[in-house]
């Protein structure tokens, strides 16, 4: 049963992927609901990454605030957090899924827990939810890529506290048509139970069936923030990505129209 939401708040915020790196976002105002699935789009090295990083208190500001606050009212910053408190309240899944060797599959989705109490139960249930039951003793080596990435899926699903925020970062690389739907299917159910869903997907399309809310970033910026079909129109798609990349991604119309 969700206890509480928490509801993700940029305040100014002006982002740097370390503390000797030029800013790569200014001055960003934008808020990330519970109980809805916000994507964040925009070309490469915009800044996606580090945002995430950022909002799961992993890197500092360069200015401005993120605050998480709570249905009752009382907010607090990321990194302020101590670990553990942190874990409670922060599920991330990375870019780059990086799972230690010499574990198997079921103890490597255990490990998402590692901060948390143990709740055997919730390992099995993200380990089904991704379907990884018969690969659940295999090594994490002996995988495929798309297979790390069910398991790092899995492993964030299981470190999740319910109202709690998990952030993803390009959640669906590597993974099949297949896969991909299951992986949406589970993290809507995971924003229907009241948890705050914010990842950045770099396929537009995508994007567009699996986000409610949007940020969408470009040149150091927000350019704009709300829902989808709002947001992912052609002008400002041509805006950040050009008229010739829309029409090669056969989006001409805009992502909201190509996919009703």
């Amino acid at each position: 049963m969700v206890v509480t939401g928490t509801r993700v708040i940029l305040s100014q915020a002006s982002f740097a992927p370390t503390p000797r790196s030029e800013t790569v976002l200014e001055g960003v105002d934008a808020k990330a609901e519970p109980g809805r699935i916000t994507v964040v789009v925009g070309a490469n090295a915009v800044g996606k990454t580090t945002m995430l990083r950022s909002v799961a208190g992993l890197l500092r500001l360069r200015s401005g605030r993120i605050v998480l606050e709570g249905d009752d009212g009382v907010s607090v910053e990321a990194h302020r957090l101590p670990p553990r408190a942190r874990a409670a309240r922060i599920a991330l899944l990375s870019q780059r899924v990086r799972l230690p060797a010499g574990f198997g599959v079921e103890e490597s989705v255990e490990m998402g827990r590692h901060a948390l109490p143990r709740n055997p139960r919730r390992v099995r249930d993200a380990i089904e939810r991704f379907a990884l039951g018969d690969l659940r003793f295999r090594s994490v080596e002996t995988l495929s890529v798309g297979q790390q990435q069910r398991v790092g899926l899995a492993r964030t699903l299981a470190q999740h506290e319910p109202g709690g925020v998990m952030l993803l970062d390009e959640p669906f690389a590597a993974l099949d048509l297949r896969e991909t739907a299951r992986a949406v299917a589970v993290l809507r159910g995971v924003a229907a139970a009241g948890g705050t869903v914010l990842a950045s997907v770099h396929d537009l399309g995508l994007a567009a069936r699996f986000g409610e809310d949007v940020w969408l970033l470009d040149r150091g910026r927000l350019v704009a923030a709300g829902e989808v079909a709002e947001v992912l129109n052609r002008p400002r798609l041509e805006e950040v990505f050009g008229s010739e990349a829309i029409a090669l991604a056969g989006l001409a119309g805009g992502v909201s129209e190509a996919f009703e």
